[in-house]
């Protein structure tokens, strides 16, 4: 586990699938560091893919931000695919998300959220 970890960071770790059986090794962008029960740190993330089908929040490379995230290709955020997991469970930090698709992140979770 990497030393620190923060709020926007992009890590990788292992994503469930929808049917909650397999999971798959992803980037995805922390949006809130939370206290769980135990009093331990766990981390919601939002997957990111680099599939050009899904529809989700675009980070390619004429982004200005597109090198500070540390994804290799273009990529999609989506934020209606959301986890929770232990911060013990993230491989690494690979970049950090920058300020526009922070608060374009932020939109698109309100709208999903009806917030």
């Amino acid at each position: 586990m990497p030393t620190s970890i923060n709020k926007w960071d992009v890590i990788l770790i292992d994503f469930p699938y929808s049917n909650g059986i397999k999971t798959k090794h992803r980037p995805a962008a922390i949006f809130a560091i939370v206290i769980n029960d135990l009093g331990g740190e766990d981390v919601i993330v939002a997957a990111i893919t680099s599939q050009s089908g899904m529809r989700g929040i675009e980070v390619n490379q004429n982004n200005p931000e597109f090198a500070l995230s540390g994804l290799k290709s273009d990529s999609r955020i989506l934020p209606g695919k959301l986890f929770t997991c232990a911060k013990s469970e993230i491989t690494s930090v690979i970049g950090k998300i920058g300020p526009n698709l922070q608060q374009a992140i932020k939109t698109r979770l309100r709208e999903i959220l009806s917030l």
